[in-house]
């Protein structure tokens, strides 16, 4: 379990979700009748989020334990760019969205106090090169 846990942390993820209430919505399943009660239907509660596509394998992953945890709820992620994702946010055609980088001070104005960010999980970038020309390349953190 740890180890499932630490491999999924491994992607990085800046975490934008509409304040106030949640965006999900509601719609009537057929599948989810009541067995007891054959003319009921029960309520499911959809949530959307969209954004960035390096995070998609995580957020995937923890949508779908969340899915089979909660009946009766479904959360669905659309790997659409963190660009996509801030968009579909601020016209409300989704409940939360995923981003590389934090929201600019700019970006987060424009929201009028609607949007709140925090980190999820942590990406890591590495410099790969091969330079024949070039056999004593050294890069530093200030040359990165």
């Amino acid at each position: 379990m740890l180890k499932a846990f630490l491999i999924r942390a491994g992607f990085a993820i800046l975490l934008a979700a509409a304040v106030g209430p949640l965006q999900a919505q509601s719609k009537l399943s057929t599948v989810g009748r009541d067995r007891t009660r054959p003319n009921t239907k029960t309520t499911e509660t959809h949530i959307y989020g969209a954004g960035s596509s390096i995070v998609n394998p995580l957020l995937s992953a923890w949508a779908d334990d969340y899915n089979h945890l909660h009946s009766g709820r479904r959360v669905y992620y659309q790997a659409a760019g963190s660009r996509n994702g801030l968009r579909f946010l601020i016209e409300q055609s989704s409940s939360f969205a995923v981003t590389d980088v934090a929201l600019s001070a700019e970006q987060l104005a424009s929201a009028n106090g609607r949007i709140v960010q925090f980190p999820v999980a942590l990406n890591g970038v590495v410099p790969v090169y091969n330079l024949a020309q070039v056999p004593a390349l050294r890069l530093s953190g200030s040359h990165v």
